[in-house]
Order: C-alpha cells, then sequence, then structure tokens
C-alpha cells in the first residue's frame, strides 16, 4: 500500500479500523457484561462479532475517507487481521492452557499460509482469468469463514456462546467473500 498512497492515508487509516475495533469490543463489554475477557477469547464470540462488525464499519469508512482502493486495501487488512487475531488465540491458548485455542491457532496459522501462497501464485492460475488484485484476501476470508462455521457446526460450544446462529452467520459471510471472488473472477483484465 506505501507505494499507491501516502503514508498520512495508511496511517489514519489504521487509526480509524483500530477505533472500529475498540468500539466493538466496548460495546461488547457494555452489552454482554457477563463475558470477560479473562474468558478464553475464542469463547467470547459476541466479542469476536461486535470487533468484526467495528473493524469493518472502521475499514468503510476509511475507504471513503481516502477513497482507497476496496481489493487491494483488503488484501492489507486481511493478512494483518489474520495476524492480531493469531496472537490473540496463541495469548489465550497458554494463558488458559486451552488446546482447543490451540487448534484454532493453527486454523488461522493455516489461512496465514494460505493468503501468503495465494499471493505469490494467483496471476498463475489459468482459471483466475482477470489476474487482478484481492484474490489472496478474498479466498483467504471466504476459507476462514467456512471453516469458521463447519467448526461451529460441529462443535457448536467451542468458537462461541453464539452457537448454530455463529454457523449460520459465518457461512454467510463466506458465501459474500467466494461471491465476490467469483465476480472478480469475471471481471476483463
Amino acid at each position: 500500500m506505501k507505494e499507491d498512497y501516502i503514508s498520512s492515508q495508511i496511517f489514519g487509516s489504521a487509526f480509524i479500523i483500530l477505533f472500529g475495533f475498540l468500539v466493538g469490543l466496548i460495546g461488547a463489554k457494555i452489552f454482554f457484561p457477563f463475558l470477560s475477557l479473562s474468558l478464553t477469547f475464542s469463547q467470547s464470540g459476541y466479542y469476536f462479532w461486535l470487533c468484526v462488525l467495528g473493524v469493518s464499519i472502521g475499514y468503510l469508512i476509511s475507504l471513503w475517507k481516502y477513497r482507497f482502493r476496496f481489493y487491494e486495501t483488503l488484501e492489507a487488512l486481511g493478512i494483518s487481521l489474520l495476524v492480531v487475531y493469531l496472537i490473540f488465540i496463541i495469548l489465550d491458548a497458554f494463558k488458559n492452557d486451552s488446546w482447543s485455542s490451540l487448534g484454532y491457532a493453527l486454523v488461522i496459522f493455516f489461512n496465514c499460509g494460505l493468503f501468503l501462497f495465494l499471493d505469490k501464485k494467483y496471476k498463475k492460475f489459468t482459471w483466475y482469468r482477470s489476474g487482478k488484485v484481492g484474490f489472496a484476501g478474498l479466498t483467504t476470508f471466504g476459507v476462514f469463514f467456512l471453516i469458521r462455521a463447519l467448526l461451529a457446526l460441529v462443535f457448536p460450544f467451542v468458537l462461541s456462546f453464539l452457537g448454530r446462529i455463529e454457523s449460520i452467520l459465518s457461512a454467510i459471510i463466506a458465501f459474500v467473500f467466494f461471491l465476490a471472488l467469483f465476480n472478480l473472477a469475471q471481471q476483463k483484465v
């Protein structure tokens, strides 16, 4: 991003996204006070979803404010969020001696590796005709939420307190990312 945008825009955008994250976190703390951050991070699904909402709103505001290109910035946001989330989950796994968090950390680590692989190779895929930036980010987000949906379906109380709703919501978001990927692939070069 630093080649296409000036640093004040990048840092301004990062601040807006972090502010959205904090608003989501504080909102979760206010609306769901019976949950605390001392619980395992992976169990506090309300925190996860409100933070996702806050980050999404912050991202959309920064897109509007700085006139960023959606797919390019989604790539940067995607890997950044995965790495930060991986750190939170690993800390949770060690802090609470949680094997489920450690397993979930492996899923996130897999997604980070998938992103790096796809980011290097996507232009060589013959079936991805457009060759446009965004493939790695959309695919990684789609796979992340698809895995989350499957985990929530098979183990309804491992990821969050949301139960089956977690599976449905994650599946819908995965579908949206894969649909956006399909539309991006159909665009002309």
